[in-house]
């Protein structure tokens, strides 16, 4: 018997021998019904997507409309001038209110729900409420005012991405849109052990990668202060929310501005923590694909105050988050806070020249520092097109084909095209 080698090397003659002529009018139909095969194909997958996102998203609005509906019926019976004046309440005064008793975490908890139910109808901002908020604010009610968290009864609003327990975490993509999860994720639960209460889930772009807010599941957000306008990215919903007055407190996420330009946007506050110093990220719909950048979570809020307060709460602890390791154990640095760093500026970054409004809030902030007594300089920016290489190559390592596998079976959002393109 010959060998496996022998048998290889007189194959191509073997198969030459067999070979039967073929005309070219033969082998025009084989293309012809070939690619006739691949239209059909195509054609078909495109009408079942269609159809299946579009049978999601028409569940989610009913779902939304829902805990709309049951949210009205329980306000009913409430003072809505008095829920208005909660809603309106500074930070430092919410927060002491709900510390001493004199105001409930369910009168705080309508008055957002309330609140958050007219930003939605500008911005489309939420969701979805979660039906259970009311049994948590009633359990925190009873907390005796001396074991009460730092963020007691105060209303929370959590980034769609976000794991809690009985909702969907998608990131905007129809492959996730039915996996619900059983248990909050660690940063929900810090939020709930500061004595936060969770209460209604807010919308980003489709696979998070984008400076605005859009996606084929919950459709589009707008800026709270004017139709038609951008609400920024990929915290977008959480920007639109706080700064329309829905939210005080929001969870966010950042890795290319995420928790940045939403409140740039949309009026309201926010700083993308340090690596490590940041919100957990596990429980959270997957940026996969890309290496070397990590996200950070983080909050977004409706002041200054807020905002201070709710990193102080994180950072009283030494280890807050003790489920993840990526996060190194430091408590928060007084000095290192009272301190007042030189803090440099530019106008422009070399690439696109911003609005004369965007320069002047920049030479207002300068100000601003400058009076407080900051020193203020100057400073010539990094290589714009340096950092857009280096960023882009890094996070679309992979050559977008995570992207492209997770939205194989997905309609691509408009937001996602200059992503997508091949």
């Amino acid at each position: 018997m010959d060998s496996d080698g022998a048998v290889a090397k007189e194959l191509p003659e073997l198969v030459a021998g067999a070979a039967v002529p073929v005309s070219k009018d033969v082998l025009l139909v084989a293309l012809v019904t070939l690619g006739a095969t691949y239209a059909v194909y195509r054609t078909g997958k495109y009408i079942y997507v269609k159809r299946k996102v579009g049978r999601l998203r028409k569940e989610n609005e009913a779902a939304l409309a829902a805990s709309i509906a049951r949210i009205e019926k329980n306000l009913e019976d409430k003072d809505a001038n008095l829920l208005h004046e909660v809603a309106g309440l500074p930070w430092n005064e919410l927060s002491s209110k709900l510390q001493d008793g004199s105001l409930s975490a369910a009168t705080a908890l309508s008055a957002y729900q309330q609140a958050a139910i007219a930003t939605q109808q500008k911005t489309n901002a939420v969701t979805i409420f979660f039906k259970d908020a009311e049994e948590h604010a009633a359990a925190l009610d009873a907390v005796p005012e001396k074991k009460r968290g730092p963020l007691h009864g105060i209303p929370v609003s959590i980034k769609e991405c976000y794991d809690v327990a009985g909702t969907n975490s998608t990131a905007g993509c129809a492959i996730l849109a039915r996996t619900q999860v059983n248990s909050d994720c660690p940063a929900v639960e810090l939020v709930r052990k500061l004595g936060g209460l969770p209460f209604c889930k807010t919308n980003v772009p489709q696979v998070m990668y984008s400076l605005q807010c859009s996606n084929p599941l919950f459709g589009t957000t707008e800026n709270p202060h004017k139709r038609g306008r951008e609400a920024g990215g990929s915290s977008g919903g959480e920007g639109a929310l706080v700064g329309g007055g829905g939210s005080v407190l929001g969870l966010g996420s950042d890795i290319g501005g995420s928790l940045r330009n939403p409140p740039a946007f949309c009026g309201a506050f926010s700083l993308k923590p340090t690596v490590g110093r940041h919100i957990s990220q596990l429980g959270v719909a997957p940026y996969q694909g890309h290496q070397g950048i990590d996200v950070t979570g983080g909050f977004i809020t409706s002041s200054a105050e807020a905002l201070e307060s709710a990193w102080r709460a994180v950072w009283a602890d030494l280890c807050p988050q003790a489920a993840d390791p990526t996060l190194v154990p430091l408590l928060w640095d007084e000095n290192s806070y009272q301190a007042k760093p030189t803090i440099g500026f530019y106008t422009w970054d070399g690439l696109l020249k911003p609005a004369p409004g965007c320069q002047r809030a920049v030479t207002e902030a300068v100000a601003l520092l400058e009076k407080k007594g900051y020193t203020v300089v100057p400073i010539q920016g990094p290589d714009i097109n340096k950092v857009v290489r280096l960023f882009s190559g890094t996070v679309l390592s992979d050559l977008n084909r995570q992207t492209y596998k997770d939205l194989n079976y997905d309609l691509y959002d408009s937001r996602s095209m200059g992503l997508l393109q091949r």
